[in-house]
């Protein structure tokens, strides 16, 4: 038991971090310019990589993304996304997959979109002989920077640790004011 609180322990420590440094980042980085013009826009994403709780403990993590995003004609950017992700953890003996859910809302302007809001891990871990179950709920907070931007179409990624590529369309029905 002592092995499993000790992973379980690291593993809480590195999801405070990824929150920390998530919402420094969004507090320190300029958005790429421009952004979204004017108009209701959606967009979905993609989250691949790697994450480590501790230097030498690469966990291979996935998930979807999807937004919905309103530009005002003065810039003002509102809406929500919505993260769901997958990691799976094999440290010192102990595995197990966590799933997390995010629905955070959408603030700031065309340019400096940022997100915020609760992420939720559940899981269950496990050494062979006991299995734990695991859950936690920290805040996320970060930026859809922008990288290319048109006026049918706006891709992206973001700048915290739990990053997602996204690419953004106009809303069905809607037309951008470009």
């Amino acid at each position: 038991m002592n092995k499993m609180n000790t992973v379980v322990t690291g593993i809480l420590a590195a999801v405070l971090a990824a929150g920390a440094l998530g919402a420094a980042a969004g507090e320190v980085s300029a958005a790429a310019r421009p952004g979204f013009a004017p108009g209701v826009w959606v967009g979905t994403g993609v989250q691949k990589g790697i994450f480590s709780v501790t230097g030498d403990d690469p966990s291979p993590v996935d998930g979807t993304v999807r937004f919905s995003l309103n530009v005002s004609r003065s810039f003002r950017a509102t809406g929500s996304l919505v993260l769901k992700t997958r990691m799976e953890i094999d440290r010192a003996g102990v595995r197990g997959v966590l799933i997390g859910t995010a629905t955070t809302k959408l603030t700031g302007t065309g340019s400096d979109v940022r997100f915020a809001g609760p992420l939720r891990l559940e899981g269950k871990l496990t050494d062979g002989t006991m299995t734990v179950p695991f859950t936690l709920t920290k805040a996320v907070a970060g930026r859809l920077l922008v990288t290319r931007a048109g006026c049918t179409r706006v891709v992206g990624r973001t700048d915290s640790q739990l990053a997602f590529k996204w690419t953004a369309v106009p809303k069905a029905g809607s037309r951008p004011r470009c």
